[in-house]
């Protein structure tokens, strides 16, 4: 379940790193759940990248 709910988190912030989680406190920094894990990502835009800054369970 972690290996599955990490891909899919990987794959969707690649791609729609606006679209998938929500803004937390500042415009480029956002939190999204796919259970059983949780993250907080902030978006790079100007070189067009995605950096994790936390992952944790959520069980």
């Amino acid at each position: 379940m972690v290996t599955a709910g990490s891909y899919r988190l990987d794959k969707e912030i690649a791609t729609a790193p606006y679209g998938r989680g929500l803004s937390r406190g500042s415009p480029a920094v956002y939190t999204a759940v796919e259970l059983p894990l949780g993250i907080e990502y902030e978006v790079i835009e100007d070189d067009k990248k995605v950096r994790v800054l936390r992952v944790w369970s959520l069980v």
